[in-house]
């Protein structure tokens, strides 16, 4: 037994290598993903059948995908000040999955001019609540009555509504336009360190699964390489000794 104790070791470790190898791209796929909102009225719905709508999402903002059927997305957005709000976006929209590099989401709050009313849907048929002068309510997004005035989708206190846009300060979403690329003049040479960092990461795998594999070889050899039977240690004599 204890002659397979060793080849069976390296195999194992073997494989858990190259598992281990294989599975570390995938991961990085597998990293949370964003939804690029490019369109400038891409709709916000709450329910998996696009039937209700709440608000425009802004553009060069993104939408992080919980997952996708074949005509939509789940997607979360905002978080921290802002309660986040999970929904929906129809893949038809102008939108498409980007490694996110800017703000996720546009992070403010708008004020009321005058006492005002918050409402339930865009319809303005039922009141939340009616609210001060001053006060403050985190945004959301924007959206339209049937007739075309604007209103703004918010948050204040813990409930979700309607604000009319001429109740509140003039405000402007910042842009999260990403930054137009500049050509350079002369092509810049690459980073000698990063390129070397990436250069020793592949050389160190690559050389571990080298070795690893040549173990295993040597293993292998170990396992097939046949048993000398050992020699006998009854006595042994020639009648030609005695003459």
């Amino acid at each position: 037994m204890k002659k397979y104790f060793l080849p069976i070791i390296f195999s194992i470790f073997f494989l858990i290598s190259v598992f281990t190898f294989l599975t570390g791209f995938r991961a990085s796929a597998d990293e949370a993903k964003y939804l690029f909102i490019s369109g400038d009225q891409v709709i916000f719905y709450s329910d998996q059948n696009a039937e209700k709508p709440l608000f425009y999402m802004n553009r060069a903002y993104y939408a992080r995908i919980i997952y996708s059927t074949e005509y939509l997305y789940k997607v979360e957005v905002f978080g921290g000040d802002t309660p986040m709000l999970d929904g929906f976006i129809l893949k038809s929209e102008d939108v498409y999955i980007k490694e996110q590099t800017q703000k996720v989401f546009p992070d403010f709050a708008v004020t009321v001019i005058n006492s005002a009313a918050m409402y339930s849907d865009r319809t303005l048929s039922s009141v939340v609540q009616y609210v001060f002068p001053e006060r403050e309510m985190r945004y959301y997004g924007y959206f339209s009555t049937p007739d075309g005035e604007k209103l703004v989708f918010v948050n204040y206190n813990g409930k979700l509504g309607y604000i009319k846009n001429s109740d509140i300060t003039p405000f402007t979403v910042p842009d999260n336009s990403p930054p137009k690329p500049v050509e350079p003049d002369v092509t810049p040479e690459p980073d000698d360190k990063t390129s070397e960092k990436t250069d020793n990461f592949f050389s160190i795998k690559i050389t571990v699964i080298v070795c690893l594999i040549f173990a295993g070889i040597i293993a292998f050899f170990i396992v097939k390489r046949p048993v000398k039977e050992k020699e006998t240690a009854a006595s042994y004599y020639d009648e030609n000794d005695f003459e």
